[in-house]
């Protein structure tokens, strides 16, 4: 289960970190998700909330936050966008960082933008559009990236 921690967040804080990810829920939604935070590279499990974050438990870590270490406080912002974990069927969740891996993905793709809306693929003679369920198509360029695939495209 373990994963590597995010590069991206050397030298940035908390906050600047967690606004270069899509978020993944609101963070009173939290209790007992299993949750892999990018920044530090573990997985945890929010138990009690506080005022501006969550009181969780280790159970995948590393050196510095071990399993069966001490509980850990983990702000809002880094709760809402951690990356959830399920168990069971093993379900492919993948970060598109640029408009070229974007334009990788298949037609008919949903993605949830940085912006917090989804959208999906539509290519044709005239390029590719990315249309939100309102109708409002923008260009790959004009994305909101990095942005969560939501499922596989049929």
């Amino acid at each position: 289960m373990s994963q590597p921690r995010d590069p991206r967040a050397d030298g940035l804080s908390i906050i600047d970190y967690c606004r270069l990810l899509p978020p993944q829920r609101h963070p009173s939604m939290a209790q007992g998700l299993i949750l892999f935070l990018p920044r530090i590279g573990i997985t945890v499990v929010p138990f009690r909330e506080y005022e501006r974050g969550w009181y969780v438990v280790v159970v995948d870590g590393n050196k510095i936050n071990p399993v069966g270490g001490y509980h850990l406080s983990i702000c809002d912002e880094e709760i809402a966008t951690a990356i959830e974990v399920r168990l069971g069927e093993q379900v492919e969740s993948r970060i598109v960082h640029t408009a070229e891996a974007a334009e990788e993905l298949p037609d008919g793709q949903l993605i949830l933008a940085n912006d917090g809306r989804a959208r999906r693929k539509r290519e044709d003679s005239a390029g590719t559009t990315w249309t939100a369920f309102l109708r409002a198509s923008v260009s790959t360029g004009d994305l909101h990236l990095p942005a969560k695939v939501l499922g596989v495209a049929k």
